[in-house]
């Protein structure tokens, strides 16, 4: 009952300021291969005014330490709160704030890859070396996202195996797939994007991940091809020229 009147009061708090709208909302993170990861958060506010704002926020991001502000208008305040049981930030913009606000903020989170879940008799759903990395985000406040996109980097030596889940479906106007595959600087990585983003609505995608072994698979191929050919062609090779 505590926990209920405390949101009902949160939400009549900052009733007034919500009317702030969220053009674009950018989540990245880069995975550590151990321990926390950091995550950074880039929003364009879009009609903003002094005051509060809630920032739903993926479980899966919710911050393990304190929020760093990267860029934001003087005087701006941020927090991590629990709406229900979801984590929120909480951005307290300034007075005299302008309309168009971009904002990034910065924080660390816990392990994003887990183990798979072993199921009653034992077994487990996927290999032994395979990890889960899952991920989902709800749009809890009534103003919708103008566009919504979380990219991840995974730690080097791994890949993406399969994409096991993304949603919603692709819709037919829709250019882009809901979830695609990039790489950078040897890493790779995945893009979860949905435009229009309105209260209720999920987005959300789910990564078998695996150890990359195909560079020293190909390695040991090279290597083999390289011997056949010396022994085969030896004579050839060591004929000297006349």
């Amino acid at each position: 009952m505590k926990r209920l009147l405390a949101c009902i009061a949160l939400m009549a708090a900052i009733g007034g300021a919500q009317a702030t709208g969220i053009a674009s909302y950018l989540a990245q993170v880069d995975l550590a291969a151990e321990g926390q990861s950091q995550a950074r958060l880039q929003l364009q506010l879009d009609d903003a005014s002094a005051g509060a704002v809630l920032i739903p926020l993926a479980p899966s991001l919710r911050p393990a330490g304190a929020v760093k502000v990267e860029s934001a208008p003087l005087g701006t305040q941020v927090r991590t709160v629990t709406v229900g049981e979801s984590p929120h930030l909480e951005l307290v913009l300034p007075e005299g704030v302008e309309k168009a606000v971009p904002v990034a903020v910065s924080f660390t989170v816990k392990e994003l890859i887990a183990a798979p879940r072993e199921r009653a008799r034992g077994k487990k759903t996927l290999p032994a070396d395979s990890r889960l990395l899952d991920h989902s985000f709800v749009n809890t406040q009534p103003i919708a996202i103008g566009s919504y996109r979380f990219k991840v980097t995974l730690p080097e030596g791994t890949r993406v195996h399969v994409v096991r889940e993304q949603s919603p479906r692709t819709r037919r106007t829709e250019i882009e797939p809901r979830v695609a595959l990039n790489g950078a600087d040897g890493r790779q990585g995945a893009v979860l994007q949905l435009g229009e983003v309105r209260q209720g609505d999920r987005a959300s995608m789910s990564l078998e991940v695996v150890a990359d072994r195909r560079a020293l698979s190909w390695l040991i191929v090279g290597l083999g091809l390289a011997l056949a050919y010396l022994v085969g062609f030896r004579d050839l090779v060591a004929r000297p020229e006349p």
